[in-house]
């Protein structure tokens, strides 16, 4: 098994020499509460900026995880090919704008395969690095299955289970995504 296979998380050292591994920064069990699902439904090949996730920043500042719903998972299943090498991407600027409005976050999670838009290796790096490489990292979640939800302001909690495999740059998860009853 790969250590970036199916629902996983990067790490630091994915893309920061020296960095922080998995034993480093992760436990059996991490709980990230609150957990916001931001609906941003986007394209093959289209990038997620900071105009499409700046509307809802304001609701959720509090945030430890914030998760990119785009609805392009749903090619997993029906095309395999355009999940794997036509998806969207995160606009590095992102990092920056959310390390300023949502002081407490530690995860970024998106619901296609990579943060990297395909054909873009250079983009694809920056965006790694201004997530991974700051004074406090936000690890990235990737090729998660993130559910619709009605009201993306009401928060949840994220529970995150690794394979605890140490000096890895990544690693697989278990990601439990759960909304608090009132």
């Amino acid at each position: 098994m790969n250590s970036h296979s199916g629902t996983h998380i990067d790490l630091p050292r994915h893309f920061c020499k020296n960095r922080e591994s998995v034993r480093d920064l992760l436990m059996a069990e991490n709980l990230f509460f609150p957990t916001y699902s931001i609906p941003c439904k986007k394209e093959a090949g289209e990038m997620i900026t900071t105009e499409d996730i700046e509307p809802a920043l304001d609701r959720v500042s509090d945030a430890e995880a914030l998760l990119i719903r785009t609805g392009f998972s749903s090619r997993r299943r029906v095309n395999p090919l355009i999940y794997t090498s036509s998806h969207p991407g995160i606009d590095p600027e992102i990092a920056d704008l959310l390390s300023e409005r949502c002081k407490n976050l530690k995860l970024i999670g998106i619901d296609v395969i990579s943060v990297s838009l395909p054909g873009k290796r250079d983009l694809g790096q920056r965006c790694h690095k201004a997530f991974l490489c700051r004074n406090s990292p936000i690890l990235i979640l990737e090729d998660a299955f993130i559910p619709e939800c009605r009201n993306i302001y009401f928060p949840a909690t994220l529970s995150i289970y690794p394979f605890l495999v140490d000096n890895l740059d990544g690693v697989p998860v278990i990601a439990i995504f759960e909304h608090q009853t009132l």
